[in-house]
């Protein structure tokens, strides 16, 4: 089992999801309770896996995937802006390179994983961009980690 750093160097790995924390994600990328759990990245690996649960009536703040993304939707509804990208239910999940999601809203109680290939952009309220890459969610994890178990 791996520790909480989410890096390795070996070819292959398993993790055990409960072994992960669930830790709040930021107030500049969720509302309403959002959590999250990074299973893999690496440094110089533009391709990054995040899990995320939140309650009915949270949201996942506007934002851009810079390369493609695939992942599986466990449970719950999700909408990124229209109706007919809404999804219920399990599946999976497929986002084309430059995907812009004004806001993601979770419509019951939801758990989905994703992985990214690049960075993502979020878009702030004042017209500014908060770029998010592996290695910048890396660091977050290690931080909000060490706040969580108290290992400074």
């Amino acid at each position: 089992m791996q520790d909480v750093n989410v890096t390795w160097e070996s070819p292959g790995a398993f993790i055990h999801v409960d072994s992960q924390p669930w830790l709040p994600m930021s107030d500049s990328q969720q509302q309403g309770g959002i959590e999250w759990k990074l299973m893999y990245a690496r440094p110089g690996n533009s391709r990054w896996t995040v899990m995320y649960r939140g309650p009915a009536g949270s949201a996942i703040m506007p934002h851009i995937h810079a390369g493609e993304a695939e992942g599986y939707l466990f449970y719950g509804k999700v909408t990124t802006s229209t109706p007919e990208h809404a999804g219920s239910g399990e599946g999976f999940i497929l986002e084309p390179a430059g995907a812009h999601h004004p806001l993601t809203r979770l419509l019951e109680d939801t758990c989905f994983i994703l992985t990214m290939d690049g960075p993502i952009r979020w878009l702030q309220d004042d017209g500014s961009e908060l770029v998010q890459t592996p290695e910048s969610a890396m660091a977050e994890w290690a931080r909000q980690n060490a706040e969580h178990t108290g290992t400074h």
